[in-house]
């Protein structure tokens, strides 16, 4: 029935259960227990190596409130009893799963709050975005997030090293040199460099006043920009001819091509190619790049035996377009701004908080000491961006770790980092300053307005795409020989098609169940065709209507059904892990060690569907524990091969895609996605979810039960999106902060 690794022991405060609890155990939950659990879950043989023998005695027994939650979630589902036993009535089942999540969370103090949450790379990108006006690629910077409990805003995978720290303060200079430009430094300057003077790579030498390049390889000159513009990079050049094409060059910065040149000019007479580009600011490598070395020792005429390049000089020219102000600067870049009246509005929007009068004046007596009011503030504004008032959400705890609420302005911070992954706009900073947010009313209006709201796109970008783990399509490289349909154009459409759906129920505030039952799909027309559709054109998704429920949901959508797949083939296994953990929050424990691979000889005589492959594969009875949950919603969705394909046979035989999901029959997608979107289990667990994103950190029983009982009490209303996310900013626990508790 559960996992032992449940069992980790973790002693409640089993005293302090009410008398009226302790007196349900009695009558309710022991005899649940005996007439449903313990002819599986007794003695050394018990299933799943878990032994509740001790636990139908007394509630004292009850050790983990991990195992409690999951024991509710298990019969709860249906899935427990099994399918062969006798199914406890239903008000009996009830009462029994509303006993085991009141007492887990009457008995446990609730789970600390990270005591750092540091800004993830989308975070950082999105802040300076909407702060500086400043658009800066922290992935080129900064490397990956690590995730825990499927977020990489999760505090508790995130840490600081000095490598990281090195990266944060490369970036903070970037993002300064872009926010605040000097105005003597943004006219066009030219430079050129002699080829002698050029880059020596390999490939390439010196000769005379040229360089000459005498196989495929490339020279530059470096360049520190003073801004981000238009710059033109031009070069005098000829070749040596030989063979049947003229010399081919391409202009380059930092490695990559801009523009592609035939050079059939000699040294009688060069030529000057050029071509122009948006660059960054900073330091960049202006280069060319000879590409069509040839060489024929054999040749009759020795002037034809050799093909070279030679660049007589390199020239960069720029910025030549009118200087464009970040959105911050624009505020003020017409008059003469004060240093010090500037330094305030930023510190306190990206820090999240009014500066102290320390703080203003260390960075005001920084920003003095620069040759220009404009140079000083970039040097505050990179010390703001380095500081750890900016990369981390710090929360104070209270003394002792105590549960203390949370201020205006902590409470802005973390609805805007929930909502948008970005810092509060100045409205909400302004209710922060007034204490309206501190207040039920303040902050449960403000909810309306930021969904509303351009930024609230990060739900999609970022909270979707890590739920339903979309980043992890970017590994998906299917057998090209069987799958020749898949291509970056349709993979990047998948993806685009699975964040639109859930833009569109949160935009439209459409019930959560669209979700699994739109009516519509999001397609172009290469997802049109690989679902065998022919009347969508073009390069762009677009919105069609949707007769049945194979497709536009999530799970008729090829980015759901590549990323459980197997390069070869599908994954009955991978695809109902998928629909048990991200839909329907239910997890299964990793296979255990030693477990064999499934055979996929696929010879002669040997033929056989996945299905049949799973049911031998399932007699082993250490794989039938967690494949008897696993493989059935796993067939329904065979009828979709690796890629999402329709398809109604595989390798010659007819799919059987029928089965159960706990007690309740299927045959099919269609009738699955019907079952899920139906289930309570799918509206819990995508409010779970959100509250997981928002807080940062795994829920604790205790906050779970507190979403289960505001679930319980809508009754059968349809809830949207905005309604789980109206809970969640509803919850004590994100109003509230707990410490790490201090002994006395």
């Amino acid at each position: 029935m559960l996992d032992a690794l449940l069992l980790v022991p973790w002693l409640a405060s089993i005293a302090s259960m009410s008398p009226e609890t302790r007196g349900e155990f009695e009558t309710l939950v022991a005899p649940f227990l005996s007439a449903h659990c313990l002819d599986c879950h007794t003695g050394p043989k018990a299933k799943a190596k878990l032994d509740l023998a001790a636990i139908s005695k007394s509630p004292t027994a009850l050790g983990s409130p991990k195992l409690w939650a999951e024991m509710a979630q298990r019969v709860r589902s249906g899935e427990m009893p099994p399918a062969k036993r006798p199914r406890p009535p239903a008000a009996e089942q009830a009462a029994f799963v509303d006993w085991l999540e009141r007492a887990g969370a009457s008995a446990l103090v609730r789970a600390r709050d990270p005591l750092l949450r540091r800004l993830t790379r989308y975070e950082y990108e999105r802040t300076v975005r909407d702060v500086l006006g400043v658009e800066f690629d922290a992935r080129s910077l900064l490397p990956p997030d690590e995730v825990a409990g499927s977020f990489d805003n999760n505090g508790a995978a995130q840490g600081m090293s000095d490598a990281l720290l090195e990266r944060y303060l490369l970036a903070a200079e970037d993002v300064a040199a872009a926010a605040f430009l000097d105005p003597d430094a943004t006219g066009p300057v030219r430079e050129r460099m002699r080829g002698a003077e050029l880059y020596r790579g390999p490939g390439g030498k010196a000769d005379g006043d040229t360089y000459v390049l005498f196989s495929n390889g490339s020279t530059a000159l470096r360049r520190e920009l003073p801004r981000p513009g238009e710059y033109v990079l031009r070069a005098r050049v000829y070749g040596r001819q030989a063979g049947a094409e003229p010399c081919k060059a391409a202009l380059i910065v930092d490695g990559h091509p801009l523009q592609l040149f035939d050079v059939a000019a000699t040294k009688s007479g060069p030529v000057v190619i050029e071509t122009s580009a948006a660059v960054g600011g900073g330091s960049h490598a202006f280069g060319i790049a000879f590409l069509n070395d040839f060489f024929d020792a054999a040749a009759k005429d020795p002037a034809q035996r050799d093909r070279n390049l030679h660049v007589e000089w390199l020239e960069v020219e720029g910025p030549l377009d009118a200087p464009r102000h970040a959105s911050f600067q624009a505020r003020f870049a017409l008059g003469k701004p004060n240093a010090r009246r500037v330094l305030d509005e930023l510190l306190l929007r990206l820090w999240r908080r009014p500066p102290s009068a320390q703080e203003l004046d260390e960075l005001t007596l920084l920003a003095a000491r620069a040759p220009t009011v404009e140079a000083g503030l970039r040097a505050a504004c990179a010390v703001a961006l380095a500081s750890p008032h900016f990369l981390l959400r710090i929360e104070p705890d209270s003394p002792g770790g105590r549960r203390r609420k949370l201020d205006g302005y902590e409470i802005a911070t973390r609805l805007s980092y929930f909502l948008w992954s970005s810092a509060p706009d100045d409205e909400l900073l302004g209710l922060a300053a007034k204490g309206l947010l501190e207040q039920d009313g303040g902050l449960r209006t403000q909810v309306p307005r930021m969904l509303r709201d351009a930024r609230a796109s990060a739900l999609s970008e970022n909270f979707a795409e890590q739920w339903l783990g979309l980043r992890r399509l970017d590994s998906f490289a299917p057998d090209p020989t069987r799958f020749a349909d898949w291509t970056k154009e349709l993979a990047s459409a998948a993806r685009a098609e699975t964040l639109a759906l859930f833009e569109c129920v949160l935009r439209e505030n459409r019930p959560v169940r669209e979700l699994l039952l739109p009516g519509f799909a999001f397609v172009n027309a290469d997802l049109a065709r690989l679902y065998g559709w022919n009347h969508v054109e073009g390069e762009m998704l677009r919105r069609v209507r949707v007769e049945d429920a194979r497709r536009g949901g999530l799970l008729g959508q090829a980015a759901i059904l590549a990323l459980t797949s197997n390069p070869t083939r599908t994954s009955p296994v991978k695809r109902g892990k998928f629909v048990l953990e991200a839909l329907l929050g239910a997890p299964t424990p990793p296979p255990p060690p030693g477990v064999g691979d499934l055979d996929e000889d696929d010879a002669p005589g040997k033929a056989r569907g996945l299905r049949e492959k799973l049911e031998l594969h399932r007699k082993d009875a250490a794989c039938a524990t967690c494949h008897d949950r696993l493989d059935p919603p796993g067939f329904a969705l065979e009828r979709y091969d690796a890629i999402g394909a329709w398809r109604e046979r595989e390798n010659g035989l007819p799919i059987d895609a029928a089965g159960e999901l706990g007690s309740r029959r299927f045959d099919g997608p269609e009738e699955l996605a019907r079952l899920i979107a139906d289930d309570p289990g799918f509206v819990r667990n995508l409010a779970e979810k959100l509250a997981g994103y928002a807080l940062g950190r795994a829920l604790a029983p205790a906050d779970a039960a507190e979403l289960r009982a505001w679930l319980d009490a809508q009754g059968r209303r349809e809830l949207r999106l905005s309604d789980l996310i109206e809970a969640v900013v509803s919850m004590d626990a994100f109003r509230h902060r707990i410490g790490e508790q201090k002994a006395p």
